[in-house]
C-alpha cells in the first residue's frame, strides 16, 4: 500500500512538471462545461443528484489509482460507464433546456404598425370567439422552432392572417377546431395541432383538455406563448415559461403579447444570466469544483491511455569530469550505474542506457574524502530520473606529487646460465624514472623492480621494461604514473668456456635377452649434457654420448639401471644445474613376445539333464588365442588345454540359444567365433 500510495505521488509529481500549454486548454474547457452544468443546475434537485454522481465518481477514481485490486477496480469501472450513460436519462430535461438555449438564434419579429395590426387580429378573434363560448387554442413560436408540433397538424402557411380566418377554424363543427393553431410570426403554420398534455398533478385546479395541453407546451418549450380560450366559462388564460395564467381580462392578454414581443430583446441581454446560478460564496464552490472534476477527468484519462510509468535503465555509462589540476583520484569509480526513470508509457520502450548522460563532477574538489553525487540528465525533456543507484559515490583526492628514482635489474634465472657463460652489469636508458601521483602512493614508492630471465640466449641483447613498483615490504604499488613508462636494459653476455651439448645413446647387449621376450620401451635420464672442454677436442666429438654395454640377461620384466657414460678423453658431462655426472639412469621395458593362435573345437555338455540327447548347431567353435608365443606352443602340442562347452543345467527337453563357454590358461586373450548356438534337447 505505502509503495503504491508513494508511486502515484511520483507519477503526480511527474504529470504537474510536465504539463504542457495544450492540457492546460484541456484542462480548462472541460473545467468551463463543468461550471456552467453547476451554474445552470443551481438550486435544483438535478445539482444535488450531479454532485452525488460526482463525489462517486472521485471516490472511484481514487480508489482504481490508489489500491491495484482487480476486482474492485473492475466493479468501479463498470459502475462509471453505467453512471455515464444514466446521466443523461436522470438529466433530459435540463439538457433539452441547455440544448434549446443553444439551438435559440432569434425569431421573426414585427415592427411597428405590422404587429399592431397583427395584436388587433388575434384581440379581436380571440374576442369574438369568447364570446360565442367556443374554445380556441393558439400557439405562438418563440425562438424553438416547433416543427414537431406543426407536423402533427395540417400545414396552411398562411400569409395573411384575419380574424375571419381564426373564427372559422375554432367554429364548431369545422374540422379543424379542436387542434391547437401556430403562428410563426405574423403566419399562421399549421392547424389542428396536437399538443403535449401536462400528464403530472396541477395542483388543487380543475383543468381543462386545452389548459392542460398548453401547460404540457410550455413545460418543454418555455418561450412559447399560448393562447387559451375556456369553452366553458369564455375566459383568457395564457401558458408561458412553464406556467399558467387564467382568469385574464383582454387587456391583459394584450399586455401578455407586448412581453411576449420584447422577449428577444431582453433575452439578448439575459440569455446568459443564468450563468450567475447563486451568490458569490456558490459561484466560488463551483469554479473549484469543476477545476477539480476537469482536474480529475484529466488524469482518469491519462491514465487510460498514456499513463506515466517506471523502469530502471541498468549498464548507463559514468563520465567523470575532473579532478582539478593538481589533485589525483585515489580510486577509479564505477564505470556505469543503473537509473530508475519515469516517463510516459509510450516512451518507455524507447529509453536506452545511450540516451542517458551519467556524470560525476569533481571540478573544484580540494584533497580529502567528498560524497560527490552522481548527476544523471536525459535528451528527452518528458524523462524524469527518479533515483540513481549509486546515487553519491565516495571519492578521496589527494594532492599531485612528482619525484625521481632509478631502477633495478635483477637477472632472475641467472643461476641457471649454461655453464661457460656470464652475464654482465646490465645498463639502463634512460638511467631514472619519473613518479608522479597521489602523494601517499608515490612517498610509498620504495623500489622500481625490472626482472629479466635470460633464458637461451648466449649474446648481449636489448629489451624494453616496464619497471615494476614496490613499496619496503615488497608490495606492488599501484597506481602511480611513470614516466617513460618502459626502460630499454642492455644485457652483455659473455662466454668464459667452450661448451656442447650433445645427446645420450645407450648401448644394449641383447644377446643374453630370451628369445620370447622383447624390448618394448626405453628411456635416458638426462637425454642430453653438456660436454665442456677444448675448443679442438669438442669439434671432433660425437653427436652424441653413449653408454658402456647393458646386459640383458635373466630380465624378462622392466628394470632400471645406472650406466657408466662413455666421455671422450678432455671433455666432462655436466647436467644442466650444471654438475659433473659420469654415468645416466637407463629405464628399460622387457615383455613377452606376443602372437596368436585359431583352435577349432568340438562343444562339450555340462550338466545334461538324464536320460536326454542334446545336438548342438553348430557343433564346433572356432577359438582366438591371443598371448605370450612361448604358451602359444604349449597348447599348439597340447590342444586338450583349450575346451569349450555349453550348460544345460536345469533346462527342459526343447530348443534354446544358448551362450558358449570357454576353459584356457591364464594370460591369453579368448575370442569365440561364434558366441552363442542352438541347442536341441530331446
Amino acid at each position: 500500500m505505502t509503495n503504491s500510495i508513494t508511486s502515484l505521488i511520483q507519477q503526480l509529481s511527474y504529470l504537474y512538471n510536465h504539463i504542457t500549454v495544450g492540457q492546460v486548454i484541456d484542462i480548462s474547457l472541460t473545467a468551463l462545461v463543468f461550471f456552467i452544468a453547476f451554474q445552470a443546475l443551481y438550486q435544483t434537485r438535478a445539482l444535488q443528484l450531479l454532485r452525488g454522481v460526482v463525489v462517486a465518481a472521485i471516490l472511484g477514481g481514487g480508489l482504481i489509482m490508489l489500491m491495484p485490486l482487480a476486482t474492485l477496480s473492475w466493479l468501479v469501472r463498470i459502475l462509471l460507464i453505467a453512471g455515464a450513460i444514466a446521466i443523461p436519462i436522470l438529466f433530459q430535461d435540463e439538457l433539452r433546456w441547455a440544448l434549446v438555449g443553444l439551438g435559440q438564434f432569434g425569431r421573426r419579429r414585427l415592427l411597428g404598425s405590422d404587429y399592431e395590426r397583427f395584436k388587433h387580429t388575434l384581440s379581436e378573434a380571440l374576442s369574438h370567439i369568447a364570446s360565442r363560448n367556443e374554445g380556441a387554442l393558439i400557439v405562438l413560436e418563440g425562438q424553438t422552432r416547433l416543427e414537431e408540433i406543426i407536423a402533427t397538424g395540417i400545414r396552411l402557411q398562411a400569409e395573411v392572417v384575419t380574424p375571419e380566418l381564426l373564427e372559422t377554424i375554432f367554429f364548431h363543427n369545422t374540422p379543424m377546431h379542436d387542434g391547437a393553431v401556430v403562428m410563426r410570426g405574423d403566419r399562421l403554420a399549421a392547424a389542428s395541432c396536437i399538443l403535449p398534455v401536462q400528464s403530472e398533478s396541477t395542483g388543487g385546479r380543475h383543468l381543462g383538455l386545452r389548459h392542460r395541453a398548453a401547460l404540457g407546451l410550455t413545460n418543454k418549450v418555455p418561450d412559447a406563448l399560448i393562447l387559451v380560450v375556456s369553452e366553458e366559462s369564455g375566459g383568457f388564460s395564457v401558458a408561458w415559461g412553464g406556467k399558467l395564467y387564467s382568469n385574464l381580462s383582454l387587456g391583459e392578454l394584450e399586455g401578455w403579447l407586448d412581453q411576449f414581443e420584447a422577449q428577444p430583446v431582453e433575452n439578448s441581454r439575459q440569455r446568459w444570466g443564468w450563468l450567475r446560478g447563486g451568490d458569490l460564496r456558490s459561484t466560488l464552490i463551483n469554479i473549484l469544483t469543476s477545476i477539480l472534476l476537469a482536474v480529475i477527468a484529466w488524469l482518469v484519462v491519462i491514465y487510460q491511455t498514456n499513463p506515466p510509468g517506471q523502469v530502471v535503465i541498468q549498464g548507463v555509462p559514468l563520465a567523470v569530469s575532473g579532478p582539478s589540476a593538481g589533485m589525483t583520484l585515489m580510486s577509479a569509480p564505477p564505470a556505469t550505474v543503473n537509473v530508475e526513470l519515469q516517463t510516459t508509457r509510450d516512451r518507455i520502450g524507447e529509453l536506452t542506457a545511450a540516451s542517458l548522460l551519467a556524470e560525476l563532477n569533481l571540478l573544484g574538489l580540494p584533497a580529502g574524502v567528498h560524497s560527490v553525487p552522481v548527476q544523471v540528465s536525459a535528451a528527452d525533456p518528458s524523462v524524469q530520473v527518479l533515483s540513481v543507484t549509486p546515487a553519491n559515490l565516495d571519492m578521496s583526492l589527494e594532492q599531485e606529487l612528482t619525484r625521481p628514482i632509478t631502477p633495478t635489474v635483477m637477472i632472475a634465472d641467472l643461476n641457471s646460465m649454461p655453464t661457460g657463460y656470464v652475464v654482465g652489469e646490465p645498463a639502463l636508458s634512460p638511467a631514472s624514472l619519473s613518479l608522479s601521483g597521489a602523494r601517499s602512493l608515490v612517498e610509498s614508492v620504495a623500489e622500481a623492480r625490472i626482472t629479466l630471465l635470460v633464458g637461451e640466449r648466449r649474446t648481449d641483447f636489448q629489451v624494453p621494461v616496464r619497471p615494476l613498483l614496490l613499496d619496503s615490504e615488497g608490495k606492488p604499488v599501484e597506481g602511480v604514473q611513470t614516466n617513460p613508462q618502459q626502460v630499454v636494459v642492455t644485457v652483455p653476455v659473455r662466454r668464459t668456456a667452450f661448451t656442447r651439448q650433445v645427446g645420450i645413446q645407450p648401448t644394449l647387449d641383447e644377446k643374453g635377452l630370451d628369445a620370447n621376450y622383447e624390448i618394448r620401451s626405453l628411456e635416458v635420464l638426462p637425454s642430453m649434457v653438456t660436454l665442456t672442454g677444448p675448443q679442438s677436442v669438442l669439434d671432433s666429438a660425437e653427436a652424441y654420448l653413449v653408454t658402456a654395454p647393458i646386459s640383458l640377461t635373466n630380465h624378462y620384466s622392466d628394470f632400471v639401471v645406472d650406466a657408466p657414460l662413455v666421455v671422450p678423453y678432455g671433455l666432462a658431462a655436466v647436467n644442466e644445474q650444471g654438475e659433473m655426472i659420469q654415468s645416466v639412469q637407463v629405464k628399460i621395458g622387457i615383455a613377452p613376445v606376443t602372437g596368436y593362435l585359431v583352435l577349432e573345437r568340438e562343444l562339450n555338455f555340462l550338466n545334461q539333464p538324464a536320460g536326454t540327447q542334446a545336438t548342438a548347431e553348430p557343433a564346433r567353435v572356432s577359438v582366438l588365442l591371443i598371448g605370450p608365443q612361448a604358451l602359444l606352443a604349449e597348447i599348439t602340442q597340447a590342444p586338450q588345454m583349450v575346451s569349450v562347452q555349453v550348460d544345460l543345467a536345469n533346462l527342459a527337453p526343447g530348443t534354446y540359444t544358448l551362450p558358449v563357454l570357454v576353459q584356457a590358461p591364464q594370460g591369453f586373450q579368448v575370442q569365440l567365433f561364434p558366441k552363442e548356438v542352438l541347442v536341441v534337447i530331446q
